[in-house]
Formats: structure tokens, sequence, C-alpha cells
């Protein structure tokens, strides 16, 4: 879903071109396969919009996340992220509408 859900097919527009999705969201994925029900929790609701999923050196100044969650924006080129939260947030969402995520 992750890869299907980029505009840009299974690539990061960055400079190593290599999707690295979360290993939380593969976590998601294999219990939405084996698991009759799949909540999730542990997401803040900051009012500006941004969730704090940084979780190794220094944390970041400003708000890693957008301003919709409904519409992940696009790493800009050569940024060096290991994971585009955005989107895998932005899945979620998508996901909680159609009823696979409580």
């Amino acid at each position: 879903h992750l890869c299907a859900a980029t505009d840009g097919g299974c690539y990061w527009p960055t400079r190593t071109s290599l999707m690295r999705p979360s290993s939380g969201f593969f976590a998601v994925l294999v219990a939405l396969q084996i698991c009759r029900n799949v909540s999730l929790f542990g997401f803040t609701s900051d009012p500006n919009g941004c969730l704090p999923f940084h979780y190794y050196g220094p944390q970041p100044t400003a708000c890693a996340r957008g301003k919709n969650p409904h519409k992940a924006p696009v790493p800009k080129a050569n940024d060096e992220v290991v994971h585009w939260f955005d989107k895998e947030h932005e899945i979620y969402f998508n996901w909680q509408a159609h009823g696979w995520l409580k």
C-alpha cells in the first residue's frame, strides 16, 4: 500500500532513491493480515498538526509534519530521511476511513 500510495511508486525522492517504510508500518501490515481487528494508539493530537515521530539523534526544532494530516508533503530532493512518516500516517487515515483500522 505504501508503494502504491506514493506518486513515485516505490522510490523516495531522495539521493538514494530507496523506499524505507518503518518497522511499525510493516507490523501494521502483518496485523491486518492475521488479526480480525487492528487498533492503533499512541498518536497525539497536536493543534499545529505536528506529530513527534523522531526517535533518534537530536530532536528537530521544526515540526516534521505538514499542516494537512490527510495529504503528506513529498520530501524535497536530497532530503536524507529514513522513513516517510507523513505518507504512512496518510495511509493509516485512509485505512481508518475504510474501517480497516480502529
